[in-house]
């Protein structure tokens, strides 16, 4: 069982709105304390603050003060940290978006397996600005070394000893199906694991939900 934080986003500033990007993170060793939040809203504020080139003046990103602490194992909050939120909007000289319900896809990749699968994580940005994509719909070149520099700054620790993770949640147990279909599954326990990589996808990603 481990301890995670976890610290949510809200894109507003585009039809549709509002979207949520939610993030989580755990420690080298024990022991949450509020210099950890703080530190945790402060790297999703300087990865945007950097890297925010393809979203238009009019996206706004607001990362929340409010820190929830909770057990990998069940989703269950144990605590809540108050940190100093942050807020800041794109950069970008062409004020359109692409598609509204289209954007970038972050595919975050861990070394670990639960179920026989590898564990891995996703995070959705979307909208995005008009000039992200190239004439095949794909991103371009410059659009995809932005997202690309966003997902490094996301996973730098420096000196906080705080990696982000990707969240295996918790499954309640199923019974079979008539016929054995679907097939029953057993309970399991939710854990944590450190992303070791993170990458944009050439291709643009369809947000059917706003909810992460």
């Amino acid at each position: 069982m481990t301890d995670i934080i976890r610290v949510r986003t809200v894109f507003t500033g585009f039809s549709g709105a509002p979207g949520l990007m939610t993030n989580y993170f755990r420690l080298t060793g024990p022991g949450f304390v509020v210099g950890d939040a703080q530190n945790a809203v402060d790297r999703i504020k300087d990865a945007f603050t950097a890297h925010h080139a393809n979203l238009p003046v009019a996206f706004r990103w607001t990362t929340s003060g409010q820190v929830d602490q909770l057990k990998d194992t069940n989703g269950e909050v144990v605590f809540s940290w108050t940190a100093t939120p942050s807020t800041g909007t794109g950069t970008s000289s062409v004020s359109g978006y692409a598609p509204i319900a289209s954007g970038v896809l972050i595919k975050w990749q861990t070394g670990a397996f639960v179920g026989g699968r590898r564990v891995v994580g996703k995070t959705f940005l979307v909208p995005t600005g008009n000039n992200t994509t190239d004439t095949d719909g794909t991103l371009t070149t410059g659009a995809a070394a932005e997202w690309n520099g966003w997902a490094a700054s996301m996973l730098s620790e420096g000196l906080t000893g705080l990696h982000m993770v990707v969240w295996s949640r918790p499954r309640a147990a199923r019974a079979a199906g008539p016929g054995g279909h679907p097939a029953a599954l057993s309970a399991r326990d939710g854990s944590s694991y450190p992303i070791t990589s993170g990458a944009a996808n050439d291709k643009l990603c369809v947000l059917t939900s706003r909810r992460d």
